[in-house]
């Protein structure tokens, strides 16, 4: 704080209804000899200061004779008084001070008492700006105090924080926004018997937007193919497209991301991919691998009559064979090769699949029927 305090003229008014007058004196045919009181215009309990905050107060005088010098017996700690009667600096201790001034001008002296009181640091909130938040994205801010001691109780005093987004007792601003917003709002901050307030504003902006996709599942030659390409961020209300180029034939993108299809070309594609909202837009290639449509990895063979059906099948490693039996009974039984699964025994209707995880050419036989055979080539 910084201040004047009780500045005068030799000759005004001091307080309320006192009026100070310089007197001349007379006599025969002498000439007048001006007189003047040396006054302290400060009063005696000055302005109030704080713990940590920076005090300036200048003492104020009127008469006497000469300039004015000031000189205290033993100011307030933190505090020092200059000559010319500036009392500054910074109170280090919260108490209250009498201390004593002289005053001195020419020949004249005052000692005057004064009483000072330096309070507690005064309390403040200390955020002035609150960062942004994202829409969709969790927010936490902390507000937090200068001055005071003990715990601090946190309340809104006017206005509206965004939309899910709400006031701790504790001083914490948290929660995921709903909707781009600006407001402005008011909190205070209790700490015992101190308060303090301040206007602060939380603006919700969009969520920067990604494409959060990273690699697409291959695809095969023949095969239907449906994956949904995904992004974050935005405002809400995403729309899709192939930036340039093109896709793979048989493939399409729609506007909600996804991308699907029966694709007739084998090889390795690069599918570059667009998302807006609202003003915003990402762009992200991907690669695409389509394979050759290979082996079939599930096979039926049927026996109408004594006949297998196919009787040659090609098969992918891993992949399994399922033979349905009819009326009439039958087996399956292999020749001796590595790798060849459990025979059948004689069965009639009745389904029965074995699983070839082995590459190579394995025959099989109705032994009840001769001449009724078969093979599974496997291959990679």
């Amino acid at each position: 704080m910084k201040g004047r305090i009780g500045r005068m003229g030799r000759m005004g008014r001091m307080g309320s209804g006192i009026l100070l007058l310089a007197v001349a004196g007379c006599g025969d045919g002498g000439s007048s000899v001006p007189t003047s009181d040396l006054l302290v215009l400060t009063p005696m309990n000055l302005p109030e200061g704080y713990v940590g905050v920076p005090y300036d107060v200048t003492l104020e005088a009127s008469g006497g004779t000469g300039s004015y010098k000031w000189h205290a017996s033993s100011e307030p700690e933190g505090l020092d008084l200059s000559e010319d009667g500036r009392l500054s600096g910074t109170p280090v201790t919260p108490r209250f001070v009498p201390f004593s001034v002289r005053l001195t001008s020419g020949k004249e002296t005052r000692q005057v008492p004064f009483l000072l009181t330096i309070a507690p640091p005064p309390l403040e909130v200390f955020n002035t700006v609150l960062a942004d938040a994202e829409l969709g994205q969790p927010y936490s801010a902390f507000l937090d105090v200068l001055g005071g001691e003990g715990p601090v109780h946190w309340s809104l005093v006017t206005g509206v924080l965004p939309s899910r987004i709400s006031l701790s007792a504790a001083g914490l601003i948290a929660g995921t926004p709903t909707t781009l917003e600006s407001t402005t709002f008011r909190v205070r901050a209790v700490r015992g018997t101190l308060s303090a307030e301040r206007d602060l504003s939380l603006t919700v902006r969009p969520a920067p937007l990604t494409i959060t996709t990273v690699v697409l599942p291959d695809a095969k030659v023949g095969s239907a193919y449906t994956v949904r390409v995904e992004a974050s961020g935005g405002s809400g209300g995403n729309a899709w497209s192939v930036n340039e180029g093109g896709l793979p034939t048989g493939l399409q993108l729609d506007a909600g991301g996804t991308l699907s299809g029966t694709p007739t070309a084998a090889g390795n594609f690069v599918v570059s991919v667009a998302v807006t909202s609202g003003p915003l837009r990402a762009v992200r290639s991907l690669l695409l691998t389509v394979t050759p449509a290979g082996y079939p990895s599930q096979v039926t063979v049927t026996m109408p009559g004594n006949v297998f059906v196919p009787f040659q099948v090609q098969l992918a490693r891993g992949g399994t064979v399922t033979w349905v039996f009819g009326a009439t009974p039958h087996n399956v039984i292999f020749a001796s090769t590595a790798g060849a699964p459990a025979d059948i025994n004689i069965v009639s209707d009745v389904s029965v699949s074995r699983t070839f995880p082995t590459i190579g050419n394995f025959r099989y036989d109705c032994t009840i029927h001769p001449g009724m055979s078969g093979t599974v080539d496997v291959r990679e």
